[in-house]
């Protein structure tokens, strides 16, 4: 009887297995509606030592969380840098661009979030606008007459030199004649020229004096050959100046722009002055082809645009790291890190 009672006093009942508690006291529908909690509960040392190791703002510390596996230690590390990183600035973007003196080595530019893509967009626009302002430079009236004056004066100073010899060849009995293998001095009677046979009639002093003014004109005539590479290449060279002349004129006021924009960024600048120098220095890749309506000119035509185009590549930017749209300094997590 005795236990019987006891365990009577000892049940409880419906009523007081529950704490009521009235809805009307809460301002959400389910606990979904609330905010995650951010405080990290009953680790104060661990809290401690998170604000201390994250105020190291030094390379070559770490943090080390130790425990047992899922009491959240990832999780907790993990809002400790997202809140610290929100007040740190955003980093900086980096873009990789054409290395003119050595191809193989891009070179890095570093400029601040959101500029790199800029700096990429305005190269572009670059791009776009240098094929019209050149072609405009090289249609132009003016470009047109200095070409054609400087390929004047080559054929002029040729022909006045030939003609110069011509003169002096037939005063003295000789004439200078195209053969298959070039110009050639053959000696002349009364304006037509002798054949050998001819010649081997005249009187040996005359033979005489006929074939050495023939290899005296022959001799001026041989100085004269190796003269025209010479004029040809000072031509083209003359030519190319002039190619250069024309694109850093119809180029240098875009760049100018690009240059004023950018100039507290010394890498920039002396990045564009090297685009200048080198589109100046490769203008002719720029001319276009006209007027050639045969099918092969076409597809010549047709492969040198897209060489054009592969060219144009050189003076894209290519943004490696673009902070842009970053808030704060990014957490990067490296699950698998290696030495």
């Amino acid at each position: 009887m005795t236990n019987q009672k006891a365990q009577d006093e000892t049940r409880l009942s419906a009523t007081t297995l529950y704490q009521a508690t009235d809805p009307d006291l809460f301002d959400f529908e389910t606990t979904a509606d609330l905010e995650k909690l951010t405080d990290v509960i009953g680790q104060p040392r661990a809290v401690k030592a998170m604000e201390f190791g994250m105020g190291i703002e030094q390379q070559g510390y770490n943090i080390f969380a130790l425990g047992p596996t899922g009491t959240g230690k990832q999780d907790v590390i993990r809002r400790f840098f997202e809140q610290g990183a929100e007040s740190h600035p955003v980093p900086s973007d980096w873009c990789y661009v054409y290395n003119f003196k050595d191809r193989h080595k891009p070179q890095a530019i570093e400029l601040p979030a959101g500029l790199g893509v800029e700096f990429r967009d305005d190269m572009d626009d670059l791009i776009e606008n240098l094929e019209t302002a050149l072609a405009s430079a090289f249609e132009s009236e003016e470009y047109q007459t200095r070409r054609q004056t400087i390929m004047e004066e080559f054929k002029d100073r040729q022909s006045s030199t030939f003609e110069e010899l011509q003169r002096k060849a037939k005063s003295q009995g000789a004439a200078l004649i195209r053969t298959p293998a070039g110009l050639a001095v053959a000696p002349i009677r009364d304006g037509e020229v002798l054949s050998s046979e001819e010649v081997q009639e005249l009187p040996e002093e005359e033979q005489e004096r006929l074939e050495e003014k023939v290899e005296e004109i022959q001799d001026e005539l041989q100085n004269i050959l190796k003269k025209v590479p010479s004029w040809q290449r000072e031509m083209r060279e003359r030519l190319t100046e002039l190619n250069r002349e024309m694109a850093n004129f119809a180029i240098a006021g875009l760049l100018d722009e690009l240059r004023e924009k950018y100039e507290e960024y010394p890498k920039v600048v002396e990045h564009l002055d090297a685009v200048q120098e080198d589109i100046v220095e490769h203008a002719e890749q720029f001319l276009n082809q006209n007027g050639q309506q045969n099918p092969m000119a076409q597809a010549m035509q047709g492969r040198a645009q897209q060489q054009k185009a592969r060219f144009m590549h050189r003076y894209e930017v290519n943004v490696i790291i673009d902070n842009s749209e970053s808030e704060g300094a990014p957490v990067v997590y490296e699950d698998n890190p290696t030495y």
